[in-house]
C-alpha cells in the first residue's frame, strides 16, 4: 500500500479523536497534507507531513517491495486560556496514546501495511506550535514505520 494509503488510514484515526477533560472537545480536521501557511487551521486538529529519510533510490531499485518513511504528525489545540490550552494537547496526547495502542494497522502492518512503526515524541513534545503566525499549544510526534508495495 503507498505511503498515500497510509496517511489516508493515519488521518481517519486521528479525526476520531476526542477528549471529555479538561473539556469535552473532538478533533475537527485531521489533515492528511499540509494546508497552505497562509490559511487558517480549525484546531483541534492535525497536521500531518511525511519524509522518506535516510535512502537512496538507484535506478531500477524503486520498485523493490519496502519503503522506509517518517510520518511527522502535529496536534494544535486552542484555548484563551494557555494553560488548560496545553491541558487539552496533553489529553489529545493521551488520546492518540490510546488509538495507537489499540490501532494494528498502524502499529503492526495490518491493513495500512505500516510495518514495525514506532511512536517517537519529539523533544519537547507539547510546546507552542506556530501557524500561519499564530501561536498553539500543541505538540509534536513522529512515526517511523516500512510501506510496503502490494
Amino acid at each position: 500500500m503507498p505511503i498515500r494509503d497510509t496517511l489516508t488510514n493515519l488521518a481517519a484515526i486521528q479525526d476520531g479523536l476526542s477528549i471529555s477533560s479538561p473539556i469535552s472537545q473532538s478533533i475537527k480536521k485531521a489533515y492528511k497534507y499540509p494546508p497552505s501557511r497562509a490559511q487558517s487551521l480549525e484546531p483541534p486538529c492535525f497536521v500531518n507531513t511525511w519524509g522518506f529519510p535516510d535512502q537512496s533510490v538507484e535506478d531500477g531499485s524503486f520498485s523493490q517491495a519496502e519503503h522506509r518513511y517518517t510520518i511527522t504528525m502535529q496536534m494544535f489545540a486552542i484555548d484563551a486560556d494557555l494553560e488548560r490550552g496545553l491541558d487539552i494537547a496533553t489529553a489529545f496526547w493521551q488520546a492518540w496514546l490510546t488509538a495507537w495502542v489499540g490501532d494494528q494497522q498502524l502499529k503492526n502492518g495490518g491493513a495500512s501495511e505500516f510495518l514495525g512503526a514506532s511512536l517517537t515524541g519529539s523533544d519537547p513534545t507539547i510546546a507552542l506550535l506556530e501557524w500561519n503566525g499564530v501561536s498553539y499549544p500543541g505538540w509534536t510526534a513522529t512515526l517511523d514505520g516500512i510501506v510496503q508495495r502490494l
